[in-house]
């Protein structure tokens, strides 16, 4: 009977320690979306943030640039605040050059933290595109 038991505890024990429990991340998730609507004056940007209600995100928006890491401290910025939703875009109005390359991500902004997307390039255009 004592073999049981033990077997019992054992099988307990594993049971118990192997469960994980479903925690929140840590920092918001944050996906840069295509960039749409291109046209010499501007574009439309989209992204999404997962886990927005659960942090402390004081900005969200989009940075873009001719080089290829466009961060908040390098690039152009439009930014509107703490999200209300999990997608977002922004219209952004910019002179932007034909047949050069630009390069935006998403971005969110916590008190200490800035977690960005991934840069997604996009060509600009002529007037006749």
């Amino acid at each position: 009977m004592r073999i049981f038991y033990f077997a019992a505890l054992i099988v307990l024990i594993i049971v118990t320690t192997s469960c994980k429990k479903e925690g929140k991340f840590d920092i918001p998730v944050v996906h840069t979306g295509e960039v749409t609507n291109i046209t010499p004056g501007g574009a439309v940007f989209h992204g999404r943030v997962l886990d927005w209600e659960n942090n402390d995100i004081i900005d969200h928006g989009f940075v873009w640039a001719t080089h290829e890491n466009p961060v908040l401290t390098n690039a152009n910025i439009i930014a509107r605040g703490r999200p209300n939703a999990d997608d977002f875009k922004r219209e952004v109005r910019y002179d932007f050059k034909e047949s050069e390359d630009y390069f935006v991500r998403a971005f969110v902004k916590e008190k200490e933290t800035v977690v960005y997307g991934r840069v997604v390039y996009f060509r600009g255009v002529s007037d006749e595109n």
